[in-house]
């Protein structure tokens, strides 16, 4: 049975809420989910995309600086669902996207013509591998989605392998993340 959080915490389930279209209302908006990530690849992930020249961003409610607590158990079925369907429940990638693209919040921060966009790693590769194809690329790049999201498995994956890479998680080991933040950057995206 699901209990309230109170203030201080935020759930999965309500980042979309709470997050991302109070964002969208201003911005366009890239949402990034890296499948498996823990904190120690967190902090490495987020140093080399500093380097890029990404900041971190606070929202004015410092909904983005409260904890984000995971549904439990954090597997993808549960977690990542949750998160990308703006409520708690269980699902795949199909249900993810119907939802994400239906999400009522989403929709309205988006200009009628230009729903809400979500890309799966399947999405994001181009004859088998990881290089992103040009239709995606486009819908990135475009800031008249005002919201598009992406999921990225790389880590999930190499979690399986139980071997990490040797120089820490970075974009190389994150690809197509390096062309995806590039063109989020082209349309002005948080």
């Amino acid at each position: 049975v699901a209990q309230p959080l109170g203030d201080e915490l935020i759930g999965m389930e309500d980042v979309l809420d709470d997050v991302v279209a109070p964002l969208a209302a201003t911005a366009p908006v890239l949402v990034v989910v890296l499948d498996g990530m823990g904190w120690p690849t967190f902090t490495d992930v987020l140093e080399r995309i500093e380097t890029r020249g990404w900041d971190a961003y606070t929202d004015p409610d410092h909904h983005v600086t409260k904890p984000l607590v995971a549904t439990l158990p954090t597997v993808t079925e549960l977690s990542r669902t949750s998160l990308l369907c703006g409520t708690l429940r269980s699902g795949n990638k199909e249900s993810e996207r119907r939802a994400f693209t239906g999400h009522s919040r989403l929709i309205a921060a988006s200009a009628a013509d230009r729903p809400p966009q979500l890309f799966h790693k399947t999405d994001l590769r181009a004859g088998g591998l990881d290089a992103i194809p040009h239709d995606a690329l486009d819908v990135i790049s475009d800031d008249r989605n005002r919201v598009v999201g992406i999921v990225l498995n790389n880590i999930d994956e190499r979690l399986k392998d139980v071997s990490q890479p040797v120089g820490g998680w970075g974009l190389d080991e994150l690809t197509p993340l390096r062309e995806i933040l590039d063109a989020a950057r082209i349309a002005g995206r948080a």
